[in-house]
């Protein structure tokens, strides 16, 4: 779809302006000069009002009459920037509430011949999240943004300035498809050894009636019955003598590219690429004499983890661009890091990231994205989560890189040790309800969905990080911590060596 005639305007506004998309709304009322740089000076109190507004985005797209031909047409948001009411011709054909969702319309029947119409109209944030906070009768701590599931860093942070924005800030598109498509793919290692790896690869294909397919991967094919609509259907490949992939620092980072292919009467139907990397991964978690061991080893071999917590490169995403992400990653590896930590204030990442990481042997310790105070557990709240983390972990599992996945950034740390039951005076029936909530979160529907989606091996999770306050004498003998006391403690960098 084109990204080139796209214009927006603030709610109940006339005057329109020219849009970038992917982008974001502060980007372009910077670019139409109706503010000022956001990092200038402080710029950044008086930009605040723009939070507050509801504002819409539009376009016309040209659809033919070989368009409208083909059996199936998607359109599809790869991500909205929180609330989106987005109409198709005037038509209202969603209702978007998550920037980490994507979101896919069943679009044929919207669309006619010549020229079609597209409006998104985003509603503020900042006022849906204390419309929510309303609800409760208690305060959470960070008031609304934790009811919206969107960046939390937007919302101001220690190392970045509030800027709530809002937009169509990643790829939107027509897909065209007729009688069948890839939905997605995912493998599990069945045998992994000097002389072999035995893969097996899950597809999910969907098709609009009973079919023979073929589905080839690399060079192997194999012939298929499918039903009408989606399909799990299993293959396996053997490598032998596979090359194992090895984090920086104790071997090379070695990659299996794969072409996955779905066809009908030598029809090509779809197709999709995987690049894997064979490896065992194990976080050893064992009593010892001081408390008990927090460790990795990869394909046996024990790791000592270097490395870095990694937040989004700049308060505006889309400007972010794929080699950033690649310098990143190659600046990491030339200081001899082998760990990553995409940390939950912030966003999933964009695949460049993971891809860099994969070909760097960087490993990913991956936060969902929560982060410094307790969320909600309503079921519309935990239900919006549970897709949350089936569109990312879909998106993501396939990649070698990744170690680990990780409920949330301190959340257990604040609410253990950070005085809030005393600062928002929560009765015992509160102090209750919110600690459900937040098992209910973090305890049981984030790590219940991972294991339904993933092999094992590929599910190792950690509910919040640090597991231990930095104050308490256990954080340095069991599970991880994050060490503030030369930060907030104000103690020597030389403390480093005695912890």
């Amino acid at each position: 779809m084109s990204t080139e005639n796209w214009i927006f305007n603030k709610q109940n506004e006339i005057k329109k302006h020219k849009a970038t998309i992917p982008g974001t709304l502060h980007t372009d009322l910077f670019q139409n000069q109706l503010i000022p740089d956001p990092f200038f000076g402080a710029n950044e109190k008086q930009l605040q009002w723009i939070e507050n507004e509801n504002w819409e985005y539009e376009t016309h797209f040209t659809i033919s009459k070989a368009d409208l031909k083909n059996q199936n047409i998607d359109l599809e948001f790869e991500g909205l920037d929180t609330y989106a009411t987005v109409y198709l011709n005037g038509k209202v054909v969603l209702d978007a509430d998550n920037m980490f969702r994507k979101w896919t319309i069943s679009a044929k029947s919207h669309l006619k011949i010549g020229t079609n119409h597209l409006k998104v109209v985003f509603h503020s944030a900042v006022q849906k999240g204390k419309e929510e906070a309303k609800k409760l009768s208690y305060t959470l701590p960070e008031k609304e943004r934790v009811f919206v599931r969107k960046a939390q860093y937007q919302f101001g942070w220690d190392w970045g300035p509030r800027f709530v924005t809002t937009g169509i800030w990643k790829p939107v598109q027509l897909k065209f498809w007729n009688s069948g498509k890839i939905e997605n793919i995912k493998y599990s290692q069945i045998e992994l050894n000097d002389k072999k790896a035995i893969l097996e690869f899950t597809t999910e294909i969907y098709v609009s009636k009973v079919k023979t397919i073929q589905l080839k991967i690399n060079e192997k094919s194999e012939t298929f019955n499918l039903k009408k609509g989606k399909n799990k259907i299993k293959m396996t490949y053997e490598i032998a003598n596979p090359k194992l992939w090895w984090c920086n620092g104790l071997g090379d980072a070695n990659l299996y590219h794969f072409t996955v292919e779905i066809s009908h009467k030598n029809q090509l139907l779809d197709s999709k690429k995987l690049h894997i990397g064979l490896r065992t991964i194990e976080l050893i978690q064992e009593k010892d004499q001081i408390g008990s061991s927090f460790y990795f080893k990869i394909n046996g071999k024990s790791v000592f983890m270097k490395g870095a917590n990694v937040v989004p490169p700049d308060s505006f995403l889309p400007r972010v661009s794929d080699s950033t992400y690649f310098s990143l990653v190659e600046n990491a590896k030339k200081a001899n890091m082998n760990m990553l930590r995409v940390w939950g204030g912030g966003v999933y990442f964009d695949d460049a990231f993971y891809e860099a990481c994969d070909a760097n042997g960087i490993l990913v310790w991956q936060d969902f994205m929560f982060a410094c105070s307790m969320y909600p557990g309503d079921e519309k709240f935990v239900e919006n989560v549970k897709q949350e983390v089936i569109d990312n972990v879909n998106r993501l599992q396939n990649h070698p890189s990744i170690a680990i996945w990780c409920g949330n950034n301190e959340n257990d740390e604040g609410w253990h040790n950070w005085s809030w039951q005393k600062q928002f005076n929560y009765s015992k029936a509160d102090s209750t309800q919110i600690w459900n909530d937040y098992k209910k979160v973090f305890h049981e529907m984030i790590p219940q969905t991972l294991d339904s989606l993933l092999p094992k091996g590929k599910n190792i999770y950690w509910s919040s990080s640090p597991s231990k306050g930095w104050g308490r004498k256990e954080s340095l003998t069991q599970g991880d911590v994050h060490y503030w006391g030369v930060w907030w403690g104000k103690e020597p960098f030389e403390i480093y060596e005695k912890w």
